[in-house]
């Protein structure tokens, strides 16, 4: 019998994990769970997108956990969320940084790529679970962010190498 491309991708869930993970991805692609109104081309935040995946790809059994990436594509102008070779959803850059499209983003490097996506999953999971946060200023979130001693290193270590990872962010 000929498997669809759902059915390739289910497989690499653990059994008892499979319906949230359909859901999780339904979400991801979508931007709403199967019982939500709306319309199919809403959008979720895309902070909460990489996230979301982040999450989807921990259900997966331990086995298959590398065949879910989020990379850069070729001109580094959208992320691509791939499940093996295919690309599941996309999400451009211009969109997760809140720049209009006119806006040119300068090329990274590999280190910077991790650190970029890093970022954006500790934001994501931010704000998936301190919603209440959005109401507060930027400020305040970019705190809730900076305080993560793992990005707070990374950051330092590739910006300021002579500066201790202490250092408060501005």
């Amino acid at each position: 019998t000929h498997m669809g491309n759902w059915d390739k991708v289910r497989d690499h869930f653990r059994s008892e994990k499979k319906d949230h993970a359909l859901e999780v991805l339904y979400a991801i692609i979508h931007g709403r769970g199967p019982g939500e109104p709306g319309e199919m081309e809403v959008n979720v935040e895309d902070m909460s997108k990489i996230y979301a995946f982040k999450r989807l790809q921990h259900l997966a059994c331990p086995a298959h956990q590398d065949l879910f990436k989020i990379e850069m594509d070729a001109s580094q102008t959208q992320l691509l969320f791939m499940v093996g070779d295919t690309v599941i959803s996309q999400s451009k850059i211009q969109d997760i940084l809140n720049t209009s499209d006119n806006v040119v983003v300068e090329s990274m490097s590999r280190e910077e790529r991790q650190l970029f996506l890093q970022i954006c999953e500790v934001i994501g999971a931010t704000i998936t679970w301190h919603p209440e946060l959005l109401q507060g200023s930027v400020s305040t979130l970019r705190k809730e962010v900076t305080g993560n001693a793992q990005i707070k290193e990374a950051v330092y270590g590739m910006m300021r190498p002579a500066e201790a990872p202490d250092h408060q962010l501005v």
